[in-house]
């Protein structure tokens, strides 16, 4: 059964391109190459599936487009087996822009061929608005596709991604169980941390969780308790360059993306029976040597 069906697939294939043979690129219509791409089961020799629901493709963002608006090099029907890749910057300048001085571009460009591209956050031929709830980024979506590479032991090995338990953190702390068990679309999912499209490394300047920008980050969302750090003596110092400040997700008790403590709960072990916490970094960094007892004092008595 299988054989006839591959058989009667190779034989519509066959008689397609029998009858939009020569066309050329002005005549490449969407219906000439779903004369192939539209038939369930069409294939790769290599067997990888090359079939396009014309449905599916419809209700995308792109659904209005031909398809030699991406596959530009297609100039006739049948096309080489071999295609360059779609290039979304063609159409999407700024945002190429953005993603090539992101991380996953840099990867990439670098040599990392499973560093993240436009297709794998945002599909293929299914390509949906953000704010549709059936898109791979709609924010509710968003921790899961970003968990498609982050918690893959084989990428996390293979890049040494520093954090790869993140995913699995993010989904037990507060902002992942508001999220995504709570459903309060008002919580933080991937992007409003990291960023979108320009998604950088930590220890980038202008990364948005870089130690010095962490407290604007947050502040974004909490901002009472950003003008209470602003105004510390953590924030004071750490808006004058100090590299060695504490930032706010130090001073939550955030151990990365972990953290099951509400926005203000991590105020009751320095205000009731835990001044130790203020101690240990001062103690073990230059700010301990610098303001010595005067500082440990101040914590002490919080």
């Amino acid at each position: 059964m299988t054989v006839r069906v591959a058989g009667l697939v190779a034989a519509g294939v066959l008689g397609a391109l029998l009858l939009y043979r020569g066309a050329a690129a002005a005549e490449v219509t969407n219906e000439a190459c779903s004369a192939c791409h539209g038939t369930e089961g069409f294939a790769s020799p290599e067997g990888r599936p090359l079939f396009v629901s014309a449905d599916v493709f419809a209700r995308s963002v792109h659904g209005t487009l031909a398809c030699t608006a991406c596959h530009a090099d297609i100039e006739e029907v049948p096309h080489p087996e071999k295609l360059a890749p779609v290039n979304c910057a063609s159409c999407h300048d700024e945002i190429g822009k953005d993603y090539a001085t992101s991380i996953h571009g840099v990867s990439r460009a670098m040599g990392a061929s499973a560093a993240a591209t436009c297709k794998d956050c945002h599909g293929h031929h299914d390509i949906l608005p953000a704010n549709d709830p059936a898109s791979s980024v709609f924010k509710l979506n968003l921790p899961q596709t970003c968990a498609k590479c982050h918690s893959n032991p084989g990428l996390t090995h293979e890049y040494r991604m520093k954090y790869p338990e993140a995913p699995g953190q993010y989904a037990e702390s507060i902002h992942g169980r508001a999220l995504l068990k709570m459903g309060l679309i008002v919580a933080p999912s991937c992007n409003d941390c990291h960023g979108v499209h320009t998604i950088k490394r930590s220890v980038d300047r202008s990364s948005p969780i870089n130690h010095a920008n962490i407290a604007k980050t947050c502040g974004k969302c909490h901002v009472s308790v950003e003008k209470i750090y602003e105004q510390s003596i953590h924030g004071q110092l750490l808006t004058k360059g100090d590299p060695l400040q504490p930032g706010r997700a130090l001073l939550h008790q955030v151990q990365q993306h972990g953290s099951r403590r509400s926005a203000y709960s991590f105020l009751q072990p320095y205000l009731a029976q835990e001044p130790q916490h203020c101690i240990w970094c001062c103690l073990i960094s230059r700010i301990g040597i610098v303001c010595g007892i005067r500082l440990i004092g101040l914590c002490a008595a919080l």
